[in-house]
């Protein structure tokens, strides 16, 4: 019995690193996601772009909501200078991290900053799982130990 209790309490101790090293990791994520998130966000519209472009002040935009700023005003909403009207660019590079962004699985929701706005398919219960099948005679305790720290539902 003591072997069994030795190789549980490995496993503990070894689930609770993990658990506390990807619980960083998703804070630093959640960061650098929320960061590239507002960087990319339409100054009108306060919101990821459908369709981002660039106008002559350099600042990207929705074509969208631009134009319809154009229909009103000739003056950039960012700096208040006289814009180039006709001239607004598709911007490539915005585009094509919102396309990354969507089919990574990756959803960084607005809001209030905890744990659960960042959206992460698969890594946390692919190394739960690694962890857990490599420990035999480990998992229920394991998997209750797991339920403990990151909630009933954590099985899914």
């Amino acid at each position: 019995m003591g072997d069994a209790s030795a190789i549980i309490n490995n496993a503990s101790v070894v689930i609770h690193t993990i658990v506390v090293s990807l619980k960083a990791e998703n804070a630093r994520l959640l960061s650098t996601l929320r960061a590239v998130q507002e960087a990319c966000k339409c100054p009108i519209t306060h919101a990821l772009p459908e369709k981002p472009v660039v106008a002559s002040d350099g600042f990207c935009y929705d074509e969208g909501a631009i134009e319809q700023w154009l229909q009103h005003s000739q003056t950039s909403p960012m700096t208040r200078s006289k814009l180039e009207t006709g001239h607004l660019l598709p911007n490539r590079s915005v585009q094509r991290i919102l396309e990354i962004l969507r089919e990574s699985g990756v959803e960084c929701s607005d809001g209030e900053e905890n744990e659960g706005d960042l959206q992460i398919q698969g890594p946390i219960n692919s190394a739960r799982s690694q962890v857990l099948f490599q420990c035999p005679g480990a998992f229920s305790v394991a998997s209750h130990l797991w339920n403990s720290i990151f909630g009933e539902n954590a099985n899914t």
